[in-house]
């Protein structure tokens, strides 16, 4: 009988230890591969067919009129604090111009009445001054003379 003993190489040992070594870090090197990707996919996407479905997109100005210029054109990208049009300013210049003429048309009728001095008597505006001196004297008069002065003040 024969003994069949195994045949050790000496090389065998060593090619089995490099082939572990090099598929462990092919192994490492794909889970590191992967998380990178994983990373790069997550922090940066890209496409090449993407489209963005928008026809009407809502504009509110904070104030109305008629758009006389516009500043963007179609699929133009803009960002935020660009002008997207100009309002026209006219119909808010009359009404400006309007007020200030209102304002200095009140104060022109109000000058003479703002230069009058005041009673010496006591601060009282010139209302309640006319007021005094008309007739049936104060708005409560009616009550303190038990609704006998100052016209007709019952209640229906």
């Amino acid at each position: 009988m024969t003994d069949h003993q195994p045949v050790v190489d000496s090389t065998g040992g060593a090619r089995r230890v490099v082939g572990r070594v090099i598929s462990a870090a092919s192994i490492v090197a794909a889970v590191i591969a992967i998380a990178v990707t994983l990373l790069q996919w997550s922090t940066r996407p890209q496409t090449d067919d993407a489209t963005v479905r928008a026809n009407f997109v809502g504009i509110a100005p904070q104030v109305s009129g008629h758009i006389v210029e516009l500043s963007v054109h179609d699929n133009q990208q803009v960002n935020k604090g660009d002008p997207l049009f100009v309002i026209d300013r006219r119909p808010y210049e009359i009404a400006l111009e309007r007020a200030r003429a209102t304002l200095a048309l009140t104060r022109s009728d109000t000058a003479p009445q703002r230069r009058r001095p005041l009673p010496a008597t006591g601060a009282a505006a010139p209302a309640a001054v006319r007021h005094r001196r008309s007739p049936g004297g104060s708005p409560y008069a009616a009550r303190r003379d038990g609704g006998r002065a100052g016209g007709d003040a019952r209640a229906t």
